[in-house]
């Protein structure tokens, strides 16, 4: 069976033995794969049959990313609906199933989606096995969105220092979560610009010179120093030079972020609170 035969759009990948590899996940795809590709009229697809075995509606339970957990759990589907789709030869179909699932670890329920087209799967012929090789390529979406960076305890205690540091803060977030890169970086150099005007920092004087400020203050050290200027650094590289940062490059400028305003704003509240309330020597 030639490459054009065999129904994929992605490059396969190949072991040393130059056979293809198999697929990490072999769900259902692969009964219905197997039809197709032995069936006499490869374009003829039973829709009804692909809804049965390849995105099973009927499935009363299933693994999804639970925003609560962090992680994927087993849930129980609550409610679920379909839809899907042909075009007029059949050649290419697809759809998505709705559901709303509940976490069978902590409880929460929330929505799942599941978009599945021929046109995603990656499928090839192993001749050492004479089977049928293939992932069925679906996409999962999930909301409220796992977040991928969850935020620390003490981010609650921003909206009481400052509502709009707890909303850039936030945003920032969000940004990371849903993969858009460049507009994080830029937001969080714009948390740290707002957050060094809050503790008295000159607004107009360029990002260096506001970090040298703060070290003459004493509000940051000679490491903080470094970490800052290489945050504000990325965060001007990505608003006016288009640079995309990669989630672990956002992970690390998102933790000098942390480490800054945590020193600021909880430390010295932490030590005021802890002042007032440790008894003076008799």
């Amino acid at each position: 069976m030639g490459n054009a035969d065999r129904g994929t759009s992605r490059p396969h990948e190949f072991n040393r033995s130059g056979c293809a590899k198999a697929a990490p996940r072999r769900r259902s795809w692969d009964i219905a794969s197997k039809k197709i590709f032995q069936s006499s009229k490869l374009h003829a697809v039973d829709i009804a049959y692909v809804r049965k075995n390849v995105v099973d509606i009927r499935d009363k339970v299933v693994t999804s990313s639970c925003p609560k957990c962090l992680g994927y759990r087993k849930c129980d589907v609550v409610a679920v609906h379909s839809k899907e789709w042909s075009d007029e030869g059949g050649s290419i179909w697809g759809g998505n199933v709705f559901r709303i699932v509940e976490c069978r670890g902590c409880e929460t329920a929330f929505f799942q989606s599941t978009e599945y087209c021929s046109e995603y799967s990656n499928t090839w012929y192993d001749e050492r096995t004479g089977e049928v090789e293939g992932d069925d390529g679906d996409i999962e979406t999930t909301w409220p969105i796992t977040e991928k960076l969850p935020r620390p305890e003490w981010h609650k205690q921003l909206i009481r220092i400052d509502a709009r540091l707890d909303e850039i803060v936030t945003e920032v977030r969000v940004a990371i979560d849903n993969n858009l890169n460049i507009l994080a970086g830029t937001g969080i150099r714009t948390a740290f610009d707002y957050a060094a005007e809050l503790i008295g920092v000159d607004a107009n004087l360029s990002f260096r010179k506001k970090i040298q400020t703060l070290l003459g203050r004493r509000k940051i050290s000679l490491e903080e120093h470094d970490a800052l200027l290489a945050l504000t650094d990325a965060g001007s590289a990505a608003a006016h030079r288009g640079w995309k940062p990669s989630f672990i490059e956002l992970k690390g400028l998102a933790e000098i972020l942390d480490a800054f305003l945590y020193r600021a704003f909880i430390v010295e509240r932490t030590t005021r609170s802890l002042k007032k309330t440790i008894p003076s020597r008799r």
